[in-house]
């Protein structure tokens, strides 16, 4: 497919931007909302329940769940660059026609982003 007129969604606009690679960004994600979780329960007093393990278990989910996403992101997007890729054998139409098809599909929405 053509790359270079394509718009991408959100996150991988944000990614070319930054040009920091997947894992690095995913490191970084963490550990800034690791460094704001401390910087809340230091600044609302409970900042001596940090050895306590009820308060990890109830306060990592959110920061866990984030980095997952952030992990399998460009795995899922390479499994969507194939299964549309798939779909060429079975579309009859040549290559530009389906680039364009392709390339008209995969616009993100903005606003549903």
């Amino acid at each position: 497919m053509v790359e270079e007129t394509r718009s991408y969604p959100l996150l991988t606009a944000l990614m070319k931007r930054t040009r920091l690679p997947w894992y690095w960004a995913t490191a970084v994600v963490a550990a800034v909302l690791l460094l704001f979780l401390i910087l809340v329960e230091y600044l609302d007093g409970t900042f001596v329940n940090l050895l306590d393990w009820r308060f990890w278990q109830n306060h990592l989910d959110g920061i866990v769940n984030i980095n997952y996403i952030l992990v399998v992101y460009p795995f899922m997007w390479r499994l969507r660059e194939q299964a549309v890729q798939a779909f060429r054998t079975l579309l009859p139409l040549d290559e530009a026609a389906f680039n364009a098809l392709a390339e008209d599909i995969s616009k993100p929405k903005r606003r549903w982003e």
